[in-house]
C-alpha cells in the first residue's frame, strides 16, 4: 500500500492486510445435480461465511460506528474513493473549526485544500531518489492541530517516521480544546508508523484512538472501527487468537465490511496451530463460532472443502474441550458432518434445538443410512417452510446488500434451494419425475429441471404438471426472446421459464396449437407464419410452385427462429446459453452409464428409454437447422430444374449445414451441380466443389 493512501483515508489501510485473502461468497451448489447425484446430497451444506459472522457477532457490543464507502452498482469500492473521502471529511472538520467563513478564512480553506490535493497527487517517492513535493506554506488562519498533523502528513509521505510522528506528538500535547479534530487522525497515524517495529507500542496508539473517540474527540472517519483491525492484526501475529477474534469480532459488530475477511484469515491461521492451542481456542465463544463458520463455509467453487484431517482436528479440539453448548450445537453438527464425524454430527444434533438446518442435517443423515423414503419426507416437509424461487437461472449471480456489506454472492437461498436440490434428486432416483421437476425448478436447479421437463417426462406429463404447478399469471405478457439473456442477471421468472420451454417442447412434435397457448406473446406471430406456411406447402390443392414458395418461408423461418420456437433448453441445441455454450456431451448419459457412477441416483433402464424416446429428430448440435433444411429440400423437390431460384435454394440450404456438418449439406451440393448447373450459382458450385457464395 502506497504511504499517500495510507496518509490520506487512514479507514481502508486494512485492505493491505486482507489482499489475497477474499473468499468466494457463497453458498454454493453443484450446476447439475442430478450429475453429481451422491456427491450433493450426501456433501454438508456449505455456509454463506460473511452471514454466519453477521449472525454470531449480534450480541456482540461496539459504542462506535464504520465510515464506509458505497459500493458501486457492481459491488466495487474504487481505492482511490477514499482519498477523496479522506480530503472531504478534513475540509469539513476545518470548516467547522473555522467557523464563521470570513473572507480571510475563506481564502485560508481554499488554500488548504489546494495544499492537500497538491500532496494527493505529488508522485509516488522513489527510493534513494529526493522527494519532489515542496508543501506550501499553510495560512496563518488554519487551526494548529490541522497544521500540525498535514506537516506530519507531509513527513510521512517521505518515510520520516520519526519526525511525523514528532508532529502529530506536538498536536497531542496541545490543550483539549485546541486539538478536538485530529487527535484521533494523529493518533491513529502514530500507531501506523510503529506497526512494522513495533507492534506492541502500535497496540497502545490504536486503543488511544478508541479512547479519544469515547471522549468525545472527533472521528469523522470512522478511525475508531478501523483501529480495531489493525490492533487485532498486531495480536493476530504472535497467536495471542483470542484478543484478535475479540477485537475483530466488535470491528465486524461496528459495521466494518471488511471485518468478516479480517475474521476469515484469523481462523485460517489459527487452524494450522496445535492440538493444545485449539482447544483453548474451544472454550472461548468468539473464536469458536469464527472457526466453525469457517469450516462450515469450506466447499465452493473457489475455496474447496480442505482436507478432512483439517476440519476433523477442529471438531475433535470441540469435543475433547466438552464445548456443547445448545444455541450453538446445529453448527457444531454441521462441522461435524462435514468432518466426517457423523456420530458427533448425531451427538450434537441430538443437543440442538429443532432448526431447518437441523432437519436438513438429520435428513441428509437418513439418506447415509440408506432410508431414502424417510429422508424425502422430512425434506419436503421441510421445503414448505421456504418460499420457492422466483427466478430459474442456476449459477446466475446477484447483487446483495447485508450488515456485512455490499458484495456479489451466488443466487442461492443458504437452506431452501438446497433442501429442494436434496428433495429433488432423490424424488427423481424413486422415479416421481413430476415431484423431482417441482422440488428442483423451486429450489432454482434450472439446468437439471430442464433435463427432467425437457428429456424424461413425456410431452403430456409435462404439460399436466404445468397446467397444475405454472398456470399462467393473470395479466401476464411476458415477452422472452429467449431462455437465456446474461443481460439481466436475475433472468426470467420461473413461471415464464417453463412455459416456455413446454410450449417449444409441444412445438417439436407438432402440437402446434398447444404449443402457442405457452409461447411468449412476442414469439406467437413467428410460430402463427410458420405453421400457416407448413400446412400451405403441405396442401395437395395447391399448385407446385405456391407449395414450393410456402415451404421455403417454411424454411427460413426454421432457420431464423429455430432456437427461439423449437430449440431443446439443453443438449443438442443449449437455447439455456442462447447455443453458445453448451457441449453437444449427453452429461448425465455419459457420466453415470458407468457402473457405480451414482449409487443414489442411477442411470436406469426405465430413465434411458424415456430418454431415447424424447430426443429430438435429428438428434444433433441445432437440431433446428437441419429441420430448416429438410424443409428446404421439400421444397427445392417443387420446384423446376435449372431455376435460379431452385439453385438459391438449394446453395442456401446446403450452406446452413456445410460449416457444422459437411456430410449432411453434401447431398445440397451434388443436387446443385446436378440440377442447376447451367445456372451461375450452379455453375460456380462446379467450379470451386462446394457451395458458392449467396448474396
Amino acid at each position: 500500500m502506497s504511504r499517500r493512501l495510507s496518509v490520506s483515508i487512514g479507514v481502508c489501510a486494512l485492505l493491505a492486510m486482507l489482499a489475497g485473502g477474499l473468499e468466494a461468497c457463497g453458498p454454493w451448489f453443484p450446476n447439475r445435480l442430478l450429475v453429481e447425484g451422491d456427491s450433493f446430497v450426501r456433501k454438508a451444506p456449505v455456509s454463506d461465511f460473511a452471514a454466519e459472522i453477521t449472525r454470531s457477532t449480534a450480541g456482540v457490543k461496539s459504542q462506535f460506528k464504520a465510515v464506509a464507502l458505497r459500493p458501486d452498482s457492481y459491488g466495487y469500492i474504487d481505492p482511490k474513493g477514499y482519498e477523496q473521502q479522506t480530503i472531504q471529511a478534513d475540509l469539513t472538520d476545518l470548516g467547522k473549526a473555522l467557523g464563521r467563513l470570513t473572507p480571510a478564512r475563506k481564502r485560508a480553506l481554499n488554500e488548504y485544500r489546494t495544499a492537500r490535493f497538491a500532496l494527493m497527487k505529488a508522485p509516488t517517492p522513489e527510493p534513494g531518489k529526493p522527494f519532489s513535493f515542496t508543501p506550501p506554506v499553510l495560512p496563518t488562519e488554519i487551526p494548529g492541530e490541522f497544521a500540525d498533523y498535514f506537516r506530519g502528513a507531509v513527513l510521512y509521505y517521505q518515510s520520516k517516521d520519526k519526525e511525523a510522528r514528532a508532529e502529530w506528538l506536538r498536536l497531542l500535547v496541545r490543550p483539549a480544546s485546541a486539538r478536538r479534530y485530529r487527535s484521533t487522525w494523529a493518533a491513529y497515524m502514530i500507531g501506523r508508523t510503529w506497526q512494522g517495529n513495533h507492534p506492541a507500542v502500535a497496540a497502545g496508539w490504536f486503543a488511544r484512538v478508541r479512547k479519544l473517540a469515547a471522549a468525545g474527540y472527533a472521528d469523522s472517519l470512522g478511525l475508531a472501527v478501523t483501529s480495531l483491525g489493525w490492533e487485532a492484526q498486531t495480536e493476530l501475529a504472535p497467536g495471542n487468537y483470542e484478543r484478535a477474534f475479540a477485537l475483530y469480532a466488535e470491528q465486524a459488530a461496528a459495521g466494518d465490511p471488511t471485518a468478516w475477511q479480517s475474521l476469515l484469515m484469523a481462523a485460517q491461521k489459527a487452524l494450522k496451530g496445535d492440538a493444545a492451542m485449539l482447544r483453548q481456542l474451544a472454550k472461548d465463544r468468539v473464536a469458536r463460532e469464527v472457526i466453525t463458520a469457517y469450516i462450515t463455509s469450506l466447499g465452493g467453487p473457489y475455496r474447496p472443502a480442505p482436507p478432512e484431517p483439517v476440519s476433523q482436528r477442529w471438531v475433535t479440539a470441540l469435543a475433547h474441550g466438552r464445548v456443547f453448548p445448545v444455541k450453538e450445537a446445529d453448527r457444531l453438527a454441521w462441522a461435524a458432518y462435514q468432518a466426517g464425524e457423523m456420530d458427533l454430527a448425531r451427538k450434537w444434533l441430538r443437543l440442538a434445538h429443532q432448526t431447518h438446518l437441523t432437519r436438513w442435517l438429520r435428513a441428509k443423515l437418513l439418506v447415509r443410512a440408506g432410508q431414502k423414503e424417510e429422508a424425502a419426507r422430512e425434506l419436503k416437509a421441510l421445503a414448505k417452510g421456504f418460499p420457492p424461487r422466483a427466478y430459474g437461472l442456476d449459477g446466475g449471480w446477484a447483487y446483495r446488500r447485508g450488515q456485512v456489506g455490499a458484495r456479489w454472492v451466488l443466487r442461492f437461498d443458504l437452506l431452501g434451494d438446497g433442501v429442494r436440490g436434496d428433495l429433488g434428486v432423490l424424488r427423481f432416483s424413486q422415479g416421481q419425475y413430476a415431484s423431482a421437476l417441482d422440488a428442483l425448478l423451486k429450489g432454482g436447479f434450472w439446468e437439471d429441471a430442464a433435463y427432467v421437463a425437457d428429456s424424461v417426462l413425456t410431452p403430456g406429463e409435462l404439460k399436466a404438471y404445468v397446467d397444475r404447478a405454472w398456470p399462467p399469471a393473470k395479466g401476464s405478457q411476458v415477452s422472452l426472446p429467449m431462455t437465456m439473456g446474461w443481460e439481466d442477471a436475475e433472468g426470467p421468472p420461473v413461471r415464464a421459464d417453463i412455459r416456455y420451454l413446454l410450449a417449444r417442447r409441444l412445438a417439436r412434435v407438432g402440437r402446434w396449437g398447444a404449443a402457442r397457448a405457452y409461447l411468449p406473446p412476442n414469439l406467437r406471430a413467428g410460430l402463427d407464419s410458420f405453421v400457416r406456411a407448413m400446412a400451405e406447402g403441405r396442401d395437395a390443392h395447391r399448385s407446385r410452385r405456391l407449395r414450393a414458395e410456402a415451404l421455403w418461408r417454411a424454411a427460413r423461418l426454421a432457420r431464423e427462429q429455430g432456437m427461439e420456437l423449437l430449440g431443446t433448453e439443453l443438449s443438442p441445441d443449449w437455447a439455456v446459453y442462447a447455443g453458445e455454450y453448451g457441449s453437444s456431451s449427453r452429461e448425465r448419459t455419459a457420466k453415470l452409464r458407468q457402473a457405480g457412477a451414482c449409487r443414489l441416483a442411477p442411470f436406469t433402464p426405465q430413465e434411458e428409454q424415456r430418454v431415447q424416446r424424447h430426443l429430438p429428430h435429428p438428434n444433433e448440435r441445432f437440431h433446428y437447422r437441419y429441420v430448416a433444411a429438410n424443409l428446404a429440400w421439400e421444397a427445392a423437390e417443387l420446384m423446376p430444374n435449372q431455376s435460379d431460384q431452385t439453385a438459391r435454394v438449394l446453395a442456401t440450404a446446403g450452406t446452413w449445414l456445410k460449416e457444422r456438418d459437411p456430410k449432411a449439406a453434401d447431398r445440397f451440393y451434388k443436387a446443385l451441380v446436378r440440377r442447376c448447373g447451367k445456372t451461375a450459382l450452379g455453375r460456380e458450385a462446379a467450379r470451386i466443389r462446394w457451395f458458392p457464395r449467396v448474396d
